[in-house]
């Protein structure tokens, strides 16, 4: 469930995750390019749905899905599936991208049946029966090592912080 409609995971994938940021795994991209022009196959789906059906909103939800493009800004969070493990090592290399399944503020997955699952890297049993909420709270600044005069630009930062309050002298060294 996202932002409070149902979700339907296809049959075929064998994982789901959700992202917070535009990378899993150590970089990888799941969930791909945005795409500038319209699916053809979309199209051709929808022409195919004359009765309005789910199918019809199904193919909506994808055309939206597959021309959005993720941000750390937009308070949304990006839920995708995955075929197997063969296609995360794929993703590494940037050979595979998950199919897009939905973006929201908030996801609630439930099971009916204990699942072996990973939130954050750490491993758990996901308990039959069992329900997660996740939701996008805030948002934190975090430094990242540049190629080229990184060590100037986080000095800078930190002497900035340092001269509004937001960290203390002890935080900084």
């Amino acid at each position: 469930e996202c932002d409070g409609s149902s979700v339907e995971v296809p049959p075929n994938m064998e994982g789901v995750v959700v992202l917070n940021i535009s990378s899993f795994g150590g970089g990888c991209d799941l969930w791909g390019w945005a795409s500038d022009d319209e699916d053809d196959d979309l199209d051709e789906a929808e022409e195919n749905n004359y009765d309005g059906g789910q199918d019809r909103n199904r193919s909506t939800l994808q055309r939206t899905l597959s021309q959005a493009r993720p941000s750390m800004q937009d308070g949304k969070l990006e839920v995708v599936g995955v075929h197997g493990s063969f296609q995360l090592g794929a993703a590494q290399v940037g050979l595979y991208s998950a199919v897009r399944l939905a973006q929201a503020s908030r996801v609630k997955i439930t099971t009916r049946t204990a699942l072996p699952i990973q939130v954050d890297g750490e491993p758990w049993l996901f308990a039959r029966g069992g329900e997660i909420e996740i939701s996008w709270k805030s948002q934190a600044l975090m430094l990242a090592h540049t190629a080229t005069g990184s060590h100037a630009v986080a000095t800078d930062v930190i002497d900035w912080a340092l001269e509004r309050n937001h960290i203390t002298v002890t935080q900084s060294n």
